[in-house]
């Protein structure tokens, strides 16, 4: 059996000259096989994700044809249950969700101030992807919260009202340089 030290091959990303020396390794089938062992010996997330990010000279060298053509023929090879870890990634994606009922969205909704809520779809994409699964689109989300959305006459010109404002005793929107229209004497008809 090869003992491989992997504090020699694997430094925390970030560190020092790092690249040239993990370029510089020789890698083998057993290397490689090793290595995976190790890593799994010592509890590390050998999903591919977690290995191509902070160990990717391993990635490399196990996916390139020269050795095992991809990451799971080389976990398979150092006999590890590839399923087990793809339903461990699964698991671990299905915790970090956050489960939203209809409650939660209007709770968060109304929290939220309505200047905000405009660009929630980039700022808060869990809030406004629960808002379109739980109520089938953001505008009803915002209508159950007690909020209006305006569409403006122009690009980015849309407006989150609450329900209760009166909209003749707000202003309207007016497109830059528009000039508003006065009747002349001449235009009127008697």
């Amino acid at each position: 059996m090869i003992q491989i030290d992997l504090t020699k091959y694997f430094k925390p990303a970030g560190s020092f000259n790092l690249r040239s020396r993990l370029m510089k390794q020789k890698w083998s089938k057993e290397k490689i096989v090793e290595s995976i062992k190790e890593l799994k010996n010592q509890n590390i997330d050998i999903s591919a994700s977690n290995i191509s990010k902070n160990y990717i000279p391993l990635f490399t060298a196990a996916c390139s044809r020269r050795y095992f053509s991809s990451w799971s023929n080389a976990v398979k090879a150092a006999d590890i249950d590839y399923d087990q870890i793809l339903e461990a990634g699964k698991a671990r994606r299905r915790k970090k969700l956050t489960k939203w009922s209809k409650d939660q969205v209007l709770e968060a909704v109304k929290k939220a101030e309505s200047q905000n809520l405009l660009t929630t779809y980039r700022d808060r994409l869990a809030l406004y992807s629960a808002a379109r699964r739980e109520f089938g689109s953001w505008k009803q989300a915002l209508e159950a919260a007690g909020y209006r959305l305006t569409k403006g006459s122009h690009k980015n010109s849309n407006q989150i009202f609450k329900a209760d404002e009166n909209s003749s005793g707000t202003k309207k929107p007016q497109a830059m340089n528009a000039v508003p229209f006065a009747p002349s004497e001449a235009s009127r008809v008697f």
